[in-house]
């Protein structure tokens, strides 16, 4: 596997993990739901290996860990969830805040997951589009396939090295090797 993009290149010929939003390439968006997305799809055809609901519930889990990871929504002791102070940088995370924070009550993380996983899938799918990694396929459905496939392929690889279990898990486990 080798990263298309000149601009993109690291040390050495190899991929750059770079920053977050330097660009499409291996080292992925540094986004939990971006990855869970592109693991989820085909590499190639971009067709989901689950049902549409267990992919929703996941990835509203995954876009709520994002604004959680980022102080942006809080849970309570009584699995509540509130927004938190800060506003996140992404169109579809702040999306997500304001809906929290827009609630006169607050709702239990399951009443949560369950609401977002009805339509979260098309708007992870839109910010990978914009983040380059997807492009429009199908003229009937909104559907995306990988613009590239070893990015689409990049969070499987990223994600083994968590399953090896002589490994310590931090929170900083999935950074680049070269930033470490």
């Amino acid at each position: 596997m080798h990263d298309r993009n000149p601009r993109l290149q690291g040390r050495h010929g190899l991929p750059a993990c770079g920053p977050v939003n330097a660009g499409p390439g291996l080292g992925g968006t540094g986004l939990v739901a971006d990855d869970l997305y592109l693991m989820a799809h085909h590499e190639t055809s971009g067709k989901p290996f689950l049902q549409p609901r267990p992919l929703g519930i996941g990835l509203a889990g995954a876009l709520l860990a994002e604004l959680m990871l980022g102080g942006h929504v809080v849970t309570g002791s009584d699995s509540t969830v509130a927004a938190g102070p800060t506003l996140p940088g992404d169109d579809l995370a702040r999306q997500v805040r304001n809906q929290i924070a827009g609630e006169p009550e607050q709702h239990l993380l399951l009443e949560w997951l369950l609401f977002l996983g009805q339509s979260v899938t098309g708007g992870v799918g839109r910010r990978l589009e914009r983040a380059g990694y997807l492009i429009p396929a199908g003229r009937l459905a909104p559907r995306w396939v990988p613009a590239d496939p070893d990015w689409a392929f990049a969070p499987l690889l990223r994600a083994r090295p968590a399953t090896d279990p002589a490994r310590t898990l931090t929170a900083h486990a999935f950074r680049c090797p070269e930033l470490r």
